[in-house]
């Protein structure tokens, strides 16, 4: 069968080096794309991404806004967050992750190794490294 390039962007996860990240809370960033917002989800989400550190030093926990461009956590937790993102969406077939561990220290890249092996539980989702 062919897909349609709308399809497949759709059904594709792209967690890319450049951190894009919104003024807006840490929750709404997470939750940016997603149909599933539900609070299971996130907090799985959180686990999984390794972002309960990021949590821990941000003054109104999930509501906090993160600045503009993420401008209140680093490159790697912003990099985290898009994992989150990412594993927000249940509809992924296809993710994309372009030097996920960028900015993580090794037991982050434990710990992202891990959530991959969960998230890939009763999920049919390729991952591709570039």
């Amino acid at each position: 069968a062919v897909m349609s390039c709308n399809v497949l962007r759709r059904h594709t996860a792209w967690v890319d080096p450049s951190v894009q990240l919104w003024n807006r809370s840490l929750l709404d960033n997470l939750q940016y794309g997603s149909a599933d917002t539900g609070s299971s989800s996130v907090t799985a989400a959180i686990e999984q991404a390794d972002l309960y550190a990021v949590l821990e030093h941000l003054p109104e926990g999930l509501k906090t806004s993160l600045g503009e461009g993420g401008g209140l956590v680093s490159g790697g937790e912003g990099q985290r967050v898009r994992l989150g993102r990412s594993l927000l969406r249940t509809d992924v077939s296809l993710a994309i992750l372009d030097e996920p561990f960028r900015g993580a220290g090794p037991g982050q890249k434990a710990a992202a190794a891990a959530s991959r092996a969960y998230v890939l539980e009763g999920r049919h989702t390729d991952f591709y490294f570039p």
